[in-house]
């Protein structure tokens, strides 16, 4: 008596021989189908970066939650690639193994990788392009000689929000308390260009504004045991102090009414923290000016604040 419901199963011999034949067909298929295949995995593993991107972006969640919660929506990129059968150059390394038998050419299998790998890019960076035009959020504000721009949630289309009107905001909110500007530094030319034109514009802010300038130092890894609780205390904070001091100096000789002021953690996410704790009305920033793609490829504090807070945010570059 058979059993219907009975499971296949291959030994890992049959399993490389069924690889082989499969590789075969891969190897073999038009390049049209493949190009058009490419373009749409390209597509579906970019949704799935853009879902991961919404839900790590999310400050509601810890930091454990927003990661797996990410996996977990990133995999519908994957799993659509497989149920449309799309080209994925990831996928398409086990291409290897049929050119290892010899059943396969090298100049198949490069063929079918360059294709795959240009198509999956170009449907790629389509999707960042269409996306960075919906999501831009960025204005011209000041009529300045140099570069500035503002950005954040509340700064939409080609609505200008100026800092007098900012003024005004907090002046309406609260008559007696002065306008509050967070000036996130790490001591590299970007954050000295940012002061340097706070200190030049001081026209824009009122004598009594309060800053407080924020360093955010990078933790070190948790299984880390080179340091004693104390001298780990020590080491941030003179981490932080390397970059305050000069801030603290230039401070002092504009005469701003500022205070100093350093966390732990991962930069964008404690800046947009501690401006919505501290009910800021402004984060004037340094951005080091990257595009859209070298924004997603090598990370942009800038780009992950404004996905984290409401905070009205001036970029100097």
């Amino acid at each position: 008596m058979s059993d219907s419901h009975a499971i296949d199963a291959y030994s890992p011999k049959e399993i490389a021989n069924r690889v082989n034949e499969f590789c075969v067909v891969k190897a073999h298929t038009p390049l049209l189908q493949v190009a058009l295949l490419g373009t749409l995995a390209g597509a579906f593993i970019g949704l799935g970066a853009l879902m991961f991107t919404l839900v790590a972006s999310d400050t509601s969640l810890g930091f454990a939650a927003s990661r797996l919660l990410g996996g977990l929506v990133f995999s519908l990129g994957l799993i659509l690639v497989t149920v449309a059968g799309a080209e994925l150059f990831t996928g398409n390394n086990l291409l290897a193994m049929g050119w290892a038998s010899g059943r396969v050419s090298t100049r198949a299998v490069l063929r079918n990788w360059v294709v795959v790998c240009a198509a999956n890019f170009i449907r790629w960076i389509a999707l960042l392009r269409v996306r960075g035009r919906q999501g831009r959020i960025r204005c011209n504000v000041l009529p300045l000689s140099g570069r500035a721009a503002c950005a954040g949630s509340s700064c939409q289309g080609r609505h200008a929000i100026t800092i007098a009107a900012l003024q005004a905001r907090a002046k309406a909110r609260n008559p007696m308390k002065p306008m509050k500007v967070l000036l996130p530094v790490d001591g590299s030319t970007f954050t000295k260009r940012m002061l340097g034109w706070v200190a030049a514009h001081d026209e824009f802010f009122d004598p009594l504004t309060e800053f407080t300038a924020l360093t955010v130092v990078a933790e070190l890894p948790q299984h880390s045991g080179f340091f004693e609780l104390g001298d780990l205390k020590s080491y941030y904070a003179s981490r932080a102090e390397e970059v305050l001091q000069s801030v603290r100096a230039f401070s002092a000789q504009k005469k701003w009414h500022a205070g100093f002021e350093y966390r732990i953690g991962p930069a964008a996410q404690i800046i947009a923290t501690e401006a919505t704790k501290g009910e800021f009305d402004l984060i004037v920033l340094g951005s080091h000016g990257h595009s859209a793609l070298a924004n997603l490829a090598l990370g942009s504090v800038a780009t992950g604040v404004l996905a984290r807070c409401k905070t009205p945010v001036l970029l100097i570059r």
